[in-house]
């Protein structure tokens, strides 16, 4: 019983250790900055919309994850967490 607790702490703690790191760099960053969306890419079930937006004099272009519901639509503006 006791093998059971530690590899439940083991888990507990490498994902401490992956997970903490993203989430104070989240909260750090307050940035906001507005895209637009310029392209979808699509393979059948799934789609993903490609934006760019601009910071400084520098244009960015990212893509989002890919989702099976079609909620993008080219020429819409989007928020960005920088």
């Amino acid at each position: 019983m006791i093998v059971f607790w530690i590899i439940g702490v083991l888990f507990l703690v490498v994902g401490l250790v992956v997970c903490v790191p993203r989430y104070r760099m989240f909260l750090k960053y307050k940035g906001r900055a507005s895209g637009k969306i310029i392209k979808i890419e699509t393979n059948g079930k799934t789609s993903r919309a490609i934006f760019e937006y601009s910071l400084g004099k520098r244009i960015y272009r990212q893509h989002t994850g890919w989702t099976s519901n079609g909620i993008f639509v080219v020429g819409n503006h989007c928020s960005i967490f920088v």
